[in-house]
């Protein structure tokens, strides 16, 4: 499995028995801990996984996510859709990127 961020091969085995190491793989955790989505996607899922979890400070505005993820830090995320919907507007706005919702 490659590095890249967009690079998800490793999670569809190629062989029955072959198994990928997903420790590689770090959560950006937008949600808060009390929120079901935070704790079962984000949290739950990359600890059963054996992935790791970067938990922030909270949303923080639609810019902060976009900050975080171009750290490197980060190799997936996961929020709720106004939480998508915020990133992808800010992303838009400091681009040339158009984007149809």
């Amino acid at each position: 499995c490659s590095e890249s961020f967009h690079d998800f091969s490793c999670t569809f085995p190629q062989k029955k028995d072959e198994r990928c190491d997903f420790t590689r793989f770090r959560c950006l955790n937008l949600m808060p801990l009390y929120h079901i989505h935070g704790l079962s996607v984000n949290v739950l899922a990359s600890a059963i996984s054996g992935s790791s979890v970067i938990c922030t400070p909270g949303y923080k505005g639609p810019d902060k996510p976009s900050e975080w993820l171009s750290s490197g830090l980060a190799s997936w995320y996961s929020a709720v859709p106004t939480m998508h919907q915020g990133i992808v507007e800010a992303r838009v706005l400091s681009s040339t990127l158009t984007v149809y919702m």
